[in-house]
């Protein structure tokens, strides 16, 4: 584009230079004397500009459109990123909601546990006292047959 302008300046084309196409017949509007040529250039800018300048400002529309379109996207992935926020946040409390039920069920499994060691504890002391008295009982009934032998 800056090569164009450098171009247009340097070898001064006008919007009368750039009507005419190459090869072409001159015509009697073509001939036109130097004086009005001059009245030409100082009506306005080249055609060239013009037409740079349309393309210039066609571009800037492009950029405003792609601008407002990421615009539109970022607010998309900011309200994507805020909702993943939440429920990230939700997920952390639910989480640890989660580990302190987790933990009570350990204290709750070890009380458990600690109490059916204590019962195991009491039933084989129970057992041993069992075994013994029935070991005393056998005993006891050997002597009383023998002291009814005796008697009789």
């Amino acid at each position: 584009m800056k090569d164009a302008l450098i171009h247009m300046i340097e070898n001064n084309e006008t919007s009368d230079s750039v009507d005419a196409q190459p090869g072409a017949t001159p015509s009697r509007e073509g001939n036109q004397s130097k004086a009005k040529k001059k009245v030409l250039k100082s009506r306005g800018p080249p055609l060239v500009y013009e037409k740079i300048l349309q393309k210039l400002e066609a571009d800037i529309r492009g950029h405003i459109r792609l601008e407002h379109e990421m615009k539109i996207h970022m607010d998309y992935l900011e309200g994507k990123v805020e909702k993943l926020q939440k429920d990230l946040e939700e997920n952390r409390l639910e989480q640890q909601a989660t580990e302190g039920k987790v933990e009570e069920l350990m204290l709750k499994a070890k009380v458990l546990g600690d109490e059916r060691d204590q019962k195991d504890l009491l039933i084989k002391q129970k057992k041993k006292q069992n075994d013994e008295l029935a070991e005393k009982l056998k005993e006891l009934e050997q002597k009383n047959e023998q002291m009814t032998l005796k008697i009789e």
